[in-house]
């Protein structure tokens, strides 16, 4: 579950102690850690339940003139630089978890098993019945 959250529109010369102090006041005992990048932060809550309470008190707070935008983060996993470091499978996202692990069970279970041979499928082939 996702317990960390991105804010944005954080003033530039805030360090991250201070954003970090300034967090831990208003969200005593939710935020683990926080790491400032220029004008945005990631805010590690301990839950998903105390992550969407410091959302709710940061959202719309106003610092020096900056009014804070928060969301949750992205993953790692679906980061632009992962997904370009990692080909994609050949499924469509579209489709269900579900049926693409489905479909792909069935791939690996055809490449898995021999090929049919002409005497088992009781059918002769054609080049036997011309001569």
């Amino acid at each position: 579950m996702i317990r960390v959250l991105y804010v944005k529109n954080l003033p530039i010369h805030y360090s991250n102690e201070r954003v970090n102090c300034t967090f831990q006041y208003l969200c005593k005992g939710l935020i683990t850690k926080t790491h400032k990048i220029k004008n945005y932060a990631f805010v590690h809550c301990v839950d998903r339940e105390a992550a969407q309470l410091v959302m709710e008190r940061l959202l719309g707070l106003v610092l020096d003139d900056c009014r804070l935008e928060v969301e949750w983060a992205r993953p790692r996993q679906y980061s632009n630089q992962s997904r370009a470091r990692h080909p994609p499978i050949n499924f469509c996202l579209n489709v269900p978890l579900r049926s693409r692990r489905i479909v792909k069970q069935l791939l690996q279970s055809r490449r898995s098993s021999p090929p049919n041979s002409d005497s088992d499928s009781g059918q002769t082939s054609p080049q036997s019945d011309e001569m």
